[in-house]
């Protein structure tokens, strides 16, 4: 079974340990995360998410606030 993400809400979350690997991440929001290397970002921002703390992000493309 693969981890669902989409949507979430990660922001300042401690993902030191954390396996992504697989886990479907459409439009989740990370930012000023610990434990992300950026490989991992890269990796992810790929399948869909979206990172706040990253120059060129797509965090407009999502927000209704």
């Amino acid at each position: 079974m693969r981890d669902i993400l989409v949507q979430a809400i990660l922001w300042r979350a401690n993902l030191e340990g954390a396996n992504l690997e697989g886990a479907i991440v459409e439009n989740a929001q990370f930012g000023f995360n610990k434990g992300l290397s950026q490989d991992m970002k890269v990796d992810l921002g790929e399948r869909g998410a979206i990172f706040e703390d990253t120059p060129g992000d797509r965090s407009e493309v999502l927000t209704k606030r």
